[in-house]
């Protein structure tokens, strides 16, 4: 009973501190979380998917009748934007608490947070660890770099709360987790693997390398094929849970057919050497650390390194590159002595060591993974994502090291661990020196709440065509989901998926600047025109004085870039 109390007191005061540091890093007191954070980047989309499940609950994920006009709805099925674990974790905060489109955005994050240092803490716990280690433990591997660098860009990333649990089921398969009860193994194995396949594709790929190390190393230490086999069921409970998030999809193609025209299906084998993993990139400090010395390292690979893009959150951060200096050095002291194969704790430390290697060579530039994507497929081309994991072994060898210095010193280790902790998170945690919203961001919210204000008050405005017109996704800006962010009921012509909702692709004509172009839209339906004058080269004057000529009222923006004219 008082081990079960001290276990929901770890996970209480990791929420609490999970929430706590998310807080302060989006601002402090300063942060209105009723106000969207930027709506220049891939924020600007998850936003988008937000206000869809809003608006239409669970179908929301994959269908939204409010944007991609003339089209019915923007079938976004073709092009998953977040996972089914997110997608649960979306729905039950509006469904708990039916907060602001921002504000829901926000909370997903601080929960991001709390569930991966939930189910770190939970594989610490399996392992053995004590209490304070374990709190200590989920506490980096929670606020490790990758966390802040993907933060609300990339909350598909940002939800790494699968990662541990490919951990739990590895240390399964290689007997160094074991169970007193049967039933309480197969149940609690079997929702990891179904968590996991239900999770972020990216973590159930690597988790599969990690598990295929699990399953050699069983099968060479006990030389036995039949006993690592018995083994592999919590993967097949990873593939049905994949296959169960695929469901919907699979339908729509048999009824529909395959979207080949997406970029999800046009991606090239080569793109692994541009989104892979640099070595180099997992040791640079974070490029945001208070220490002037660190951050100017961070600024300076930055910007004269080659091929720098989203590999820039692979960083491990200080605590977790003493792990992985920690199993190099292993590894070759377990290769020079030859070490009793036979210890629960080497079998450990080789473990990790060789999955490390092995993700290293899959993942970095050039490596196995392209190889992968040219003989299998080019899907997974964000190989630079198998850090995630690397930080979580990383930690788990540095809470390993500590245990066993508690079993020689326990006041030390405690003093140890405690100095690690609070080195961590000084070094890892991204704090604010001011309003994390900046001035500019701020009058930009108004400037969008004022105009799209009277955007929605506007008589005859069902559906609004949007120029310039660009293909979604990744074919070009989010920003034109503004319109879609900031109104109600209207239908917006951006967001259609390209090569599946292409009416409004076909309507464009002349660069929208011609009587065939607005006949054409006018018989469509659209009866208003949105302009973005921020897209044009000549600052928007070509279009906006052939729209003035039409005589028509209009509506602009304070800034003067924003203009929705009636056709």
């Amino acid at each position: 009973m008082k081990s079960k109390s001290i276990k929901i007191g770890i996970f209480i005061g990791l929420a609490v501190l999970m929430t706590v540091i998310v807080h302060l890093s989006l601002g402090g007191k300063n942060q209105n979380y009723d106000a969207f954070p930027t709506l220049d980047n891939d924020v600007t989309s998850m936003s988008m998917i937000m206000k869809s499940v809003q608006e239409n609950g669970w179908s929301g994920i994959y269908f939204n009748p409010r944007i991609g006009a003339p089209d019915e709805r923007s079938n976004m099925i073709d092009v998953p934007g977040v996972d089914s674990i997110l997608a649960f974790e979306m729905l039950s905060i509006n469904t708990l608490l039916r907060p602001s489109t921002p504000r829901l955005l926000y909370y997903v994050l601080i929960v991001t947070f709390i569930t991966t240092a939930w189910t770190m803490a939970w594989l610490l716990f399996r392992m053995g660890f004590d209490m304070f280690q374990v709190f200590a433990g989920a506490t980096l591997f929670s606020t490790a770099p990758f966390h802040f660098y993907r933060w609300l860009e990339h909350l598909a990333i940002s939800n790494a709360l699968t990662v541990p649990l490919v951990f739990l089921i590895a240390f399964y398969m290689i007997g160094f987790i074991k169970y007193e009860s049967k039933k309480k193994m197969i149940a609690e194995l079997t929702i990891a693997g179904l968590l996991i396949g239900l999770g972020c594709p990216y973590f159930l790929f690597f988790g599969m390398i990690v598990w295929v190390v699990a399953i050699i190393c069983r099968c060479i230490r006990d030389m036995s094929v039949k006993a690592a086999v018995r083994k592999l069921w919590p993967m097949a409970a990873a593939v049905i849970g994949f296959i169960i998030t695929r469901i919907p999809a699979f339908i729509f193609n048999l009824q529909n057919g395959k979207n080949t025209s997406v970029y999800l299906y046009t991606r090239s084998p080569a793109e692994q050497e541009m989104w892979g993993l640099k070595i180099i990139q997992l040791f640079v400090p974070v490029n945001y650390s208070r220490v002037p010395f660190l951050s100017n390292i961070a600024k300076a690979y930055n910007s004269t390194g080659y091929i720098i893009n989203e590999n820039i959150s692979s960083g491990l951060g200080m605590v977790g590159c003493a792990g992985f200096i920690i199993l190099c050095v292993c590894m070759m002291y377990s290769f020079i002595r030859k070490t009793d194969r036979s210890s629960e704790n080497w079998t450990l430390i080789d473990f990790l060591s060789l999955t490390m290697i092995t993700l290293l060579l899959t993942s970095a530039i050039g490596g196995f993974g392209e190889i992968f994507n040219y003989l299998v497929t080019p899907m997974i081309r964000c190989y630079n994502r198998s850090s995630v994991l690397i930080s979580c072994m990383c930690i788990v060898v540095v809470v390993f090291f500590m245990d066993r210095l508690k079993k020689k010193n326990r006041d030390l280790s405690i003093l140890c661990m405690i100095a690690l902790l609070l080195f961590g998170l000084n070094d890892q945690v991204r704090l604010p020196y001011y309003d994390y919203r900046s001035t500019a961001d701020t009058e930009q919210e108004k400037v969008y709440s004022e105009f799209f204000g009277k955007v929605q008050n506007m008589k005859d405005n069902d559906m609004i065509y949007q120029l310039p017109y660009y293909d979604y996704p990744e074919a070009g800006p989010y920003k034109p989901f503004i319109g879609y962010l900031y109104t109600d009921n209207i239908r917006w012509s951006f967001g259609g998926i390209a090569g599946r909702d292409t009416k409004a692709k076909e309507l464009y004509i002349d660069n929208g600047m011609s009587t065939a172009f607005l006949d054409g839209i006018r018989k469509a339906g659209f009866k208003k025109m949105y302009i973005d004058t921020d897209f044009y080269t000549d600052g928007g004057n070509g279009i906006i004085g052939f729209y003035k000529n039409l005589g028509t009222d209009f509506v602009k923006s304070s800034d003067g870039k924003l203009y929705v004219f009636d056709i």
